[in-house]
């Protein structure tokens, strides 16, 4: 079986952007706009797949190619959205992988420490013996596991569910004043931040 050619110029935002662009994986057309839609300039669009401003100018003859460079703006506002959505379930999910290996070493030691106290009731060790060689977690572990106990709530449940999905459990819109409250009744801490804009005028 024959493995296919990286294509120049493709990359992980340019595989997302390809989904709402109407061209073949390989076509170069596609890849400029794939770049054009991740912010790269013109010129930079142009580097990064190795096509000259030349090879451009021959596609903008086209009226649906001259149609979809016009609405890459649209395109970056369905892409900033895709990206949001994409890099939120893929650091999630290493969070969730570090949590299930905290958790199944917490059950390894108490299932082990578990064995030794039976051998201590059963008169075939002693508590001495079982102490030395009882399994423990970590400082850090055992409080990573004091947290993590907070987090798997059925309130949790229902903020990450709004989150994912941008509605309640109750099929309204999201409120965000309500996500807040939620999440500080749960015991979380929320941070917001805010950011200004100042227009000054030209006089």
């Amino acid at each position: 079986m024959m493995i296919p050619a990286p294509v120049i110029g493709r990359t992980d935002e340019t595989s997302i952007a390809s989904s709402i662009i109407p061209y073949e994986w390989d076509d170069s057309r596609g890849l400029y706009l794939q770049h054009r839609a991740c912010g790269l300039s013109v010129r930079e669009a142009l580097s990064a797949i190795g096509v000259s401003h030349s090879t451009l100018s021959g596609w903008r003859k086209s009226d649906e190619f001259c149609d979809l460079e016009t609405r890459i703006p649209e395109f970056r506002k369905v892409l900033s959205r895709e990206y949001l959505s994409i890099a939120f379930t893929r650091n999630f999910s290493m969070v969730l992988r570090r949590d299930e290996n905290i958790l199944r070493k917490a059950l390894l030691v108490d299932t082990f420490n578990d064995m030794l106290a039976q051998k201590v009731v059963a008169g075939d060790m002693t508590a001495t013996d079982a102490y030395t060689n009882s399994m423990h977690l970590t400082k850090e572990e055992q409080g990573y596991l004091t947290t993590l106990r907070k987090n798997y709530t059925p309130q949790q449940i229902d903020i990450l569910d709004a989150v994912t999905t941008g509605r309640d459990n109750k099929n309204s819109n999201l409120s965000f004043a309500e996500l807040v409250a939620a999440a500080i009744s749960s015991g979380q801490q929320v941070q917001l931040s805010r950011t200004d804009t100042v227009k000054v005028a030209n006089e």
